[in-house]
């Protein structure tokens, strides 16, 4: 019984070490780098085969693509099959990025759904061993078992051993198939570049090429392993340089190195380089890629050099833009194009149609010794005829260039080569460009189309400058007749407006000698000239001859190309045309609406071709200066005949005015002036009734110029009209006012007279005032003398009262005598017949003789004298000055309280030209209502209400008068009950 039971433990032993045995040889046979489908196959063979599995399959999971795949699945029963694809298809990954322990839980996941649909299938026992890989699930490996089989746990840790080194098999073989595939991609890739690449060591072995790097060089792979990298570069240099740079960095980018091909062509490849290291990071080998850059370099040369010849084209397009500047810009041209063509010289001539030449404008490079050689070549030159008549550009080498027998200068210069190409301006030639070089070239066709493309922006340039210096001189003609034509119109004087024509007609036409001749009865007068010769008389006066009748009659401007081969001229002129060097001859007649008035003329000393716009423009100048001229005629004939209309007008004793229809002031005399105050500047357009008319008065009339603007009537009144001055003061006149009509009786204006009453109204008032006042003053000292002649008569009167009348009637005759010493004083100031005599005077000895009179006999009153510093010497006539400073100091007693002081000064003032006495008292002053009137005869200021003093009203009228008489004057100072203070101002002797 023991012996069967260790035979049977034997066995299940034996049987457990067959089951190892059978899986060790699994994983050693799995862990040889299979691909994957043998490592499937060997696998679940193996564990099958331990397991007596009847089927078997994969479940792989690829956790980056987030998908499962049933793999080596050809075991399994249809419908198990058709469950377990269908769930990989189905198969919901976890929403988010898994971590380890979420691959646990997916392996997990994984399991018990294979375990439920392995469960649905059949009752049968499964195997569901994991495989992983470093904690990554990779899949399940499901063995169906018939027989329901107990492992020992050593053999379900193998198994899950062998689960781990299958999920490790499975990721192996992945990487290598991946690595594999890589591989092949990248060796196709670098077999089927179109860029060289090769590797080679540190000993200038070449240890490996491509396709590419042996057509770029020419040779086969064999001969390029054979040779070393310095076979192959042509700057050794270089590539030395390049080498220290790569262990310095590491790698080396696009850089650019010759190298000679097979067939000895040097071409241009572009290298980058890298550092290959070993494990232990030492440099053991290098690896290059290149490619031949050649015709890229090539192009990029060409087309830097089109960069720089489009940007040259463009600078030259900017110095050209400046119409103003095209000789300067010619010279800046010429440095353009020696840079874009590299070539030693450039030259720009210009074609002188006239001479036949090509002229020399603009240059760079020529040497200055070649310069007088090349500054004109003539068009007899074949070659230079063809480019710059014809048009035709050239290029030409040495062999060319020699034949060319007007190029004999520059090629005993050295030059070898040059281009010529036509500046054509409106498709005309008219210049060309020149190039040369000392180095022989070979040019090509760019090169002669860049230089004609230059060519064409030069004529356009010069078109342009042509249109500019067109319209500026269309503009200056235009700003030149704008000012001729304001110039003349700002002028009424015909000898002025001839001036300023000259002036701009000399301008506006660059001419040497200019004038104009005006028709004055039958001859020409000169009315202007400008660039006569210095010396010479100018011609003022010349009989009219066949050549000025032919420019007066004709009215169109007349050319004479030279003045001393024309017929036409009279001696006269031409022999004064001969002293200004006169060559030629254009004029123009001055036309007007009442007939030519003269001639305008301009001359060169030189030939010279006349243009029709500058024949168009003469005369355009003729018409704005003939009508300038005629009206300035009309003008001063219609002036002479207002100042004669005016000096008549002016020349009335009476106010004098005119008006337009409205009323409007427009002449006014200067008596009218006078009289009112008012200048005919002030009032000229205004409506007589607004100026002069008192309309503030009451029931005033109606302005009596009315009479002749509404009713057409002629009125003269003599007396009770008024007139209002300027000051507001109403003046008495006399007023007279007519109309003007035309011949169909419509008024076109009115005319009247005023004449000023106010002396004759002052002197009827005075002769008034007059016998009123000598009726007053007469009456009383006659009435008092008869009353008292009448107690003489009887005789027994007392003796005192007979002594009393006795004075009486003596007082009362004195009286009279003042008054009319009074009347002769005044009649003396006014008509006397006596000169003034002025001398020189003393006026302090005067003042203090005439104060010490007045001290004497006015013994109740207080006089002092302030004299001066220095000697008072007036010019002045004594007796004057006499009768007025005792007018003065009888005004100051008669007018002052007993005990007032007088007092009389004597002063020199800062101008040094006068000298004033100053008579001041104390008395009851003048009312400041009536001190404009103080000088006025007869009037006499009103005194406080109880005081009389006697007066007439002509002490300081006759005072007034002497000293204007004497050039003096009188002025005053007052105020009411204070005083007052006379001043008598003389002239001081000089």
């Amino acid at each position: 019984m023991l012996e069967s039971s260790n035979a049977a433990e034997i066995r299940r032993l034996e049987q457990r070490l067959g089951e190892l045995q059978a899986l060790v040889q699994v994983i050693g046979r799995i862990n040889r780098s299979l691909p994957i489908d043998e490592i499937l196959h060997t696998s679940q063979e193996g564990i099958q085969r331990v397991l007596e599995g009847k089927f078997g399959c994969f479940v792989l999971v690829d956790p980056d693509a987030r998908k499962l795949e049933l793999a080596h699945a050809h075991s399994l029963p249809s419908s198990l099959h058709e469950q377990l694809q269908l769930f990989v298809t189905r198969f919901q990954f976890p929403p988010t990025d898994p971590t380890s322990q979420d691959y646990v839980d997916l392996i997990a996941l994984l399991g018990d759904q294979v375990r439920e649909i392995l469960r649905t299938y059949s009752a049968e026992s499964s195997a569901l061993i994991p495989l992983t890989a470093r904690s990554r699930p990779v899949g399940i490996l499901i063995v169906g078992i018939g027989t329901p089989r107990v492992l020992m746990p050593i053999s379900v840790d193998l198994l899950m051993s062998i689960g781990e080194q299958v999920g490790m098999a499975i990721e192996q073989a992945r990487l290598n198939a991946s690595l594999s595939e890589s591989e092949q991609f990248h060796r196709a890739f670098i077999e089927n570049s179109p860029d060289g690449i090769w590797e080679g060591d540190f000993k200038d072995h070449i240890l490996y090429v491509n396709e590419a790097a042996c057509r770029i060089m020419g040779y086969t792979r064999e001969e390029l392993l054979q040779m070393q990298p310095s076979d192959l570069i042509v700057d050794k240099d270089t590539a030395s340089s390049q080498r220290e740079k790569l262990f310095q960095q590491g790698f080396l980018t696009n850089y650019n190195s010759e190298a000679r091909t097979k067939s000895g062509e040097i071409k241009t490849v572009s290298i980058s380089t890298r550092l290959v290291r070993d494990a232990q990071g030492n440099m053991v080998r290098y690896q290059s890629i290149f490619r031949d850059v050649t015709e890229q370099q090539h192009s990029i040369a060409t087309l830097d050099r089109r960069n720089h010849e489009l940007s040259a084209l463009n600078a030259i397009g900017n110095i050209l833009s400046h119409p103003l500047e095209i000789s300067r810009a010619l010279d800046e041209v010429c440095q353009q194009i020696t840079s874009i063509t590299s070539m030693e010289t450039a030259a720009v001539y210009l074609v002188d149609e006239r001479q036949q030449k090509l002229n020399l404008v603009a240059h760079r490079g020529i040497e200055p010794e070649l310069i007088p050689e090349v500054r004109q070549v003539g068009l007899d030159d074949d070659m230079a005829r063809s480019i710059a008549a014809d048009g035709q550009p050239f290029a030409a080498d040495d062999v060319m260039i020699d034949q060319a027998p007007g190029f004999a200068g520059p090629r005993r210069a050295g030059y070898h080569a040059g281009i010529g190409v036509p500046i054509k301006l409106r498709g005309k030639p008219v210049g060309a460009i020149f190039v040369g070089s000392k180095q022989r070239c070979a040019y090509e066709k760019a090169d002669v189309a860049l230089l004609t493309n230059i060519g064409e922006r030069i004529g356009m340039a010069m078109e342009n400058h042509d249109l500019y210096d067109e319209m500026r001189r269309r503009a200056d003609e235009l700003d030149g007749l704008a000012r001729l034509s304001a110039a003349c119109t700002s002028s009424l004087d015909p000898t002025a407006i001839s001036q300023i024509a000259v002036e701009w007609t000399k301008k506006l036409l660059d001419g040497d000698l200019c004038s104009i001749r005006l028709l004055e009865n039958d001859d020409l007068r000169l009315g202007a000239v400008l660039g006569q010769r210095e010396g010479l008389p100018a011609a003022e006066r010349f009989s009219q001859d066949e050549l000025s009748q032919t420019i007066l009659n004709t009215r169109t401007p007349f050319v004479v190309a030279d003045v001393a081969q024309d017929p036409n001229f009279s001696q006269n002129l031409r022999d004064y045309m001969a002293a200004n060097h006169v060559y030629t001859f254009l004029a123009a007649p001055l036309p007007t609406t009442a007939g030519v008035i003269g001639f305008i003329t301009v001359s060169h000393s030189h030939p010279y071709p006349w243009q029709q716009r500058e024949i168009d423009l003469m005369q355009t100048i003729a018409n704005q200066t003939a009508s300038a001229i005629h009206n300035a005629q009309l003008s001063q004939n219609v002036l002479r005949a207002q100042q004669k209309v005016q000096a008549v007008f002016d020349s009335g004793i009476s106010g004098l005015f005119a008006t337009d229809p409205a009323g409007r002031i427009v002449m006014f005399n200067h008596a009218a002036e006078r009289i009112t105050g008012w200048t005919l500047r002030e009032i000229q357009g205004q409506l007589w009734a607004d100026v002069f008319a008192n309309t503030a008065a009451p029931n005033h009339p109606e302005p009596l110029i009315n009479e002749a603007l509404v009713r057409k009537k002629t009125i003269y009144v003599p007396d009770g009209r008024y007139l209002q001055t300027r000051d507001g003061r109403m003046l008495p006149v006399a007023k007279a006012v007519a109309p003007l009509m035309d011949d169909n009786g419509t008024v076109t204006g009115a005319v009247g007279a005023f004449w000023d009453l106010t002396r004759e109204k002052a002197a009827e008032q005075t002769r008034e005032n007059f016998l009123k006042m000598v009726a007053h003053q007469m009456r009383n000292p006659l009435t008092v003398l008869g009353s008292a002649l009448e107690l003489l008569d009887k005789t027994k009167l007392p003796k005192q009262l007979r002594k009393d009348m006795y004075n009486l009637v003596k007082s009362q005759a004195e009286r009279l005598n003042k008054f009319s010493q009074q009347f002769l004083d005044l009649e003396k100031a006014i008509n006397s017949g006596r000169p003034v005599d002025c001398q020189p005077l003393p006026v302090a000895d005067l003042v203090n003789k005439l104060v010490g009179e007045f001290d004497a006999i006015h013994t109740n009153y207080h006089f002092a004298i302030e004299p001066c510093e220095q000697e008072p010497i007036a010019h002045a006539d004594a007796d004057r000055v006499d009768n007025i400073l005792r007018n003065l100091l009888d005004n100051a007693v008669a007018y002052s309280d007993p005990g007032s002081h007088v007092t009389v000064s004597i002063n020199l003032p800062g101008s040094c030209d006068q000298v004033i006495i100053a008579v001041r008292d104390q008395g009851i002053g003048i009312p400041i209502l009536e001190q404009d009137r103080i000088f006025n005869a007869f009037f006499r200021a009103s005194q406080p209400e109880g005081r009389s003093t006697y007066g007439h009203g002509f002490g300081l009228y006759v005072a007034h008068q002497m000293a204007r008489q004497m050039n003096g004057d009188i002025q005053f100072t007052s105020r009411e009950g204070e005083g007052s203070t006379f001043h008598l101002i003389l002239r001081r002797s000089q």
